[in-house]
């Protein structure tokens, strides 16, 4: 007997594993754009870009870029 997979990869978590994926680069290149900022400004601006990059790239994904 053939054992059969009927479930199919959930859609969502492919994109989200995808950017997971991404964020130490993107974390590293966001360090070092904002490098001139104060410690706690840095951290600011590197949050809210990370932000900013997850619902660009999730709006990419819906699009079906």
């Amino acid at each position: 007997m053939i054992a059969i997979n009927n479930e199919r990869p959930d859609p969502q978590a492919d994109w989200q594993s995808s950017f997971v994926a991404m964020l130490p680069e993107i974390q590293q290149r966001l360090r070092r754009a904002f490098r001139q900022l104060d410690a706690e400004a840095r951290e600011d601006a590197v949050a809210e870009a990370i932000v900013h990059s997850l619902l660009s790239y999730a709006r990419l994904h819906d699009q079906g870029r």
